[in-house]
């Protein structure tokens, strides 16, 4: 079943159950605007262990971490806005991620393989 994320959110949104969280779009009306300081604070968090498919079509920033993890994997496509300090998005498995085009000009890296 899949999940569409509108609104302003200030901390960390979490993807925590697989069955109604995949897959996940963020809308053009969307804002993840995580602008903690503690290091590792993401603005969209698939969750662990789960392999997720996410689509930004709003603004998502995680000011001291990423902007997106899929957390177990997955596929993130990006014709939104992003921004994290150490990479843009974080996939663990390596499996996927596209940016529309133009990219975001606030994206610092797309993807960290890990």
């Amino acid at each position: 079943m899949p999940k569409y994320i509108s609104g302003t959110y200030a901390t960390t949104h979490v993807l925590s159950n697989p069955t109604t969280d995949n897959p996940a779009t963020v809308r053009s009306t969307g804002l993840i605007d995580v602008n903690s300081t503690i290091a590792g604070a993401l603005g969209l968090y698939g969750g662990a262990g789960t392999s997720s498919i996410i689509t930004n079509f709003g603004t998502v920033e995680g000011i001291a971490s990423r902007a997106i993890h899929p957390g177990g994997g997955g596929t993130v496509a990006d014709p939104g806005l992003m921004f994290g300090w150490f990479n843009t998005v974080a996939i663990d498995s390596c499996s996927s991620a596209t940016r529309g085009s133009p990219p975001s000009a606030r994206a610092r890296g797309l993807e960290r393989c890990r």
